[in-house]
């Protein structure tokens, strides 16, 4: 295939459709596939070119479209380590879905008690300073019993077993009973009270705990646990996409050319036209 008859097919689309309608030959539909081919790519492009996502901890499935498990601390209840009283599994019935979500949620529960806490360990070290770090935490959490809101709701990262940063969300959650409540917790402001060498650069563990002003049966749930509000142009991770798509362009028009002309050739059959190939390049 002539260099000079592919480049016009980019820069002068008008002119090559002309001379494949004027000139029919093998060559005018693998021009056109070309055509197809690099308008996809280059749309593609540049979409991607305005489009940010946000990176995750856990990934999510945009940063990692083969990954199997996503959210994965709210889908694996052996992850956490509870307070004593406290029952922990999987909860399939009553979760967050989503394409970024799993199929299970965590619950919680203890029979006459006034608080419950529940623990991640060993995740990290994740960054969450101010230096390129994460500066979200995302979580949804769901109380269904008892029928009164909690007075204590207390988040801690852990640098180690005894540094920590601490923060009670009761004041600015507003939770509503019996509903899922979609919490955004701003890291490394000054609303955290720091103990020990705590370091917003390498946060190992997470903790959540729950007070109650009267003793009562507990149960709580917890999904999309994620640290977040880092943002990346989608352009870097181009290669992939770009490649999908021209992929997917050339298979599509294929497919369809070859459909259309078996179409042609059964009707032209069916009305015992005269049919003969000719293969000219």
């Amino acid at each position: 295939m002539p260099l000079k008859e592919i480049l016009k097919t980019i820069y002068a689309p008008h002119k090559a459709f002309r001379e494949i309608i004027q000139n029919p030959r093998y060559i005018g539909p693998m021009l056109i596939l070309i055509l197809f081919c690099f308008t996809g790519a280059v749309s593609t492009y540049a979409y991607l070119t305005k489009t940010y996502y946000e990176q995750t901890m856990p990934k999510n499935r945009f940063e990692d479209p083969s990954q199997a498990r996503v959210d994965e601390w709210t889908e694996d209840p052996a992850l956490w380590h509870t307070s004593e009283g406290c029952v922990v599994k999987a909860n399939n019935m009553d979760y967050i879905s989503g394409m970024n979500y799993g199929t299970n949620s965590i619950e919680f529960s203890a029979v006459n008690s006034a608080e419950m806490s529940a623990q991640l360990i060993n995740i990290g070290p994740i960054n969450c300073s101010n230096s390129g770090g994460y500066s979200k935490l995302y979580f949804r959490i769901k109380l269904t019993q008892p029928d009164f809101p909690p007075n204590g709701l207390w988040l801690y990262l852990y640098s180690s077993p005894t540094s920590y940063f601490c923060r009670n969300l009761i004041g600015e959650a507003k939770l509503t009973l019996n509903a899922w409540n979609n919490l955004t917790i701003a890291l490394a402001d000054g609303d955290w009270i720091q103990v020990g060498d705590a370091d917003w650069t390498r946060i190992n563990g997470l903790r959540i705990e729950l007070t109650w002003q009267n003793k009562s049966d507990l149960r709580i749930l917890l999904d999309g646990l994620f640290f977040g509000g880092v943002f990346k142009q989608a352009v870097d991770e181009a290669t992939g996409y770009v490649t999908n798509s021209f992929a997917y362009t050339f298979m599509q028009f294929s497919i369809r050319w070859i459909l259309l002309t078996g179409i042609i050739y059964v009707m032209c059959k069916a009305f015992k036209a005269n049919i003969s190939w000719r293969i000219t390049m």
